[in-house]
């Protein structure tokens, strides 16, 4: 879960630094806000790397819910049979 964690995490740090640089050059060509190339790189990827860290946060959190409402809906009978898997 760890791996899949950190694989989650990296690789939406990465699109998301993308996406922002994209979106800061279109808002820098469209608003004339005369930043430089540079600007719009480091901006885009400080932007992109916090919301793919905050959206791999969520995501790995969404996933995780969701498998434990899959087991519990599939396997209710059985956990609740072994008092101590209840906590899970």
């Amino acid at each position: 879960m760890f791996l899949i964690k950190r694989i989650l995490t990296v690789s939406l740090a990465v699109i998301g630094s993308l996406v922002s640089i994209i979106l800061f050059a279109i808002i820098n060509a469209v608003a004339h806000t005369n930043l430089t190339g540079g600007q719009i790189v480091l901006y885009g990827l400080i932007t992109g790397i916090v919301l793919g860290i905050l959206s791999g946060y969520l995501l790995i959190n969404y996933i995780i819910r969701k498998a434990r409402k899959f087991i519990f809906n599939r396997f209710g009978n059985v956990i609740q049979r072994f008092g101590f898997l209840r906590r899970i």
